[in-house]
């Protein structure tokens, strides 16, 4: 197993409750004679990582080397300190490394993560990559979960349709909350029988329903931007369509809409930027996404110019057409073909 060195000189220093000044003393004596018992050798105890500075990290077996000198030549009990910091920094390193294989797999949710009600659910197949088993583990455990520990619908999973062109199963699937994660992992970890393994799915369990709880609350942050960016583009559109030029009042029964020309969907980083929303009537909001074959279609600037100029060639004036392709210069999106 590699060498892990994760233990800066501000961390080792503040562990064994010992100034940084002091810290390089003893690293400076432990250098000075390399005929006595005490040595720190390069690439087992510590390495440098910034040479012109001098500066290390170390390693548990450093670290301890360092907590046997002051053990020796003072009061006792740092040796039992730094254990108990090792400890600790090494169930925070595992769940950074949890966390970075949760956040990798979470990265692009497409077909990975669906939202419903607000809140965020992960696909059976991204669970269980995040858990490193097969798929005979995890129909062995929902199985089992069905008599013994009913999941709750819409609670702890949710049946969604699923659609990837490069898959073979296609339909109702199943996708979990950050609570029916917990559920599914927990029952996971009781069944492993390698106690590295056990413990790093325990370890999943706790950092995956933090990740979707997290996943969760920017859900509700985005909505709340996302409203007041349309609030926003209302105001500078001077609540005007954009399209047929005139304001809802007595005469002009009608809803204004605020339109993503990039959808929240394809373009989810765009969703509450300002340049990327044009107010238009809400039944001509409505006719767009019919013609791009539902709501649920992505859809780029191009497409409404296109959609603009087929439907609505009377309205596709120099001050129209000159807006939406100062869009795509501003925003400058790749679009995938």
């Amino acid at each position: 197993m590699p060498i892990k060195f994760t233990i800066s000189e501000e961390e080792l220093a503040k562990a064994l409750d010992i100034s940084h000044q002091k810290l390089l003393d003893i690293i400076e004596f432990f250098d000075s004679d390399p005929d006595d018992e005490w040595d720190l050798v390069e690439g087992k105890d510590y390495i440098v990582i910034r040479p012109s500075l001098g500066m290390k990290k170390f390693s548990d077996k450093g670290a301890l080397e360092i907590a046997y000198y002051l053990d020796a030549h003072g009061s006792l009990g740092f040796v039992h300190r730094i254990k108990d910091f090792i400890t600790q920094n090494s169930n925070r390193l595992k769940h950074a490394l949890a966390q970075r294989i949760i956040q990798e797999e979470f990265s692009e949710p497409q077909d990975k993560i669906v939202q419903v009600n607000g809140r965020n659910f992960v696909h059976k197949q991204c669970l269980r990559r995040i858990l490193e088993t097969n798929g005979q583990t995890i129909k062995r455990t929902l199985e089992y979960l069905r008599q013994n520990s009913p999941l709750e619908i819409d609670i702890d999973y949710v049946e969604r349709n699923f659609h990837n062109p490069k898959k073979q199963k296609q339909g109702q699937q199943l996708w979990f909350s950050g609570k029916g994660c917990v559920i599914v992992s927990r029952e996971i970890s009781q069944t492993l029988k390698d106690k590295a393994r056990r413990s790093k799915c325990r370890t999943i369990t706790v950092e995956i329903e933090k990740a979707l709880q997290a996943l969760d609350n920017d859900t509700k942050n985005i909505s709340r931007k996302i409203e007041n960016a349309k609030i926003r583009a209302k105001k500078r559109n001077k609540k005007t369509c954009q399209i047929k030029l005139i304001k809802p009042n007595s005469i002009n029964q009608m809803i204004l809409t605020a339109h993503h020309l990039y959808s929240v969907k394809g373009y989810p980083h765009l969703a509450s930027v300002v340049d990327n929303l044009i107010t238009i009537d809400s039944i001509i909001h409505q006719e767009f996404h019919s013609w791009m074959g539902g709501f649920d279609q992505p859809c780029t600037v191009q497409d409404f110019i296109d959609f603009v100029v087929e439907r609505y060639p009377e309205h596709a004036n120099e001050t129209l057409m000159q807006r939406l392709y100062q869009v795509k210069n501003i925003l400058k999106v790749e679009v995938a073909k």
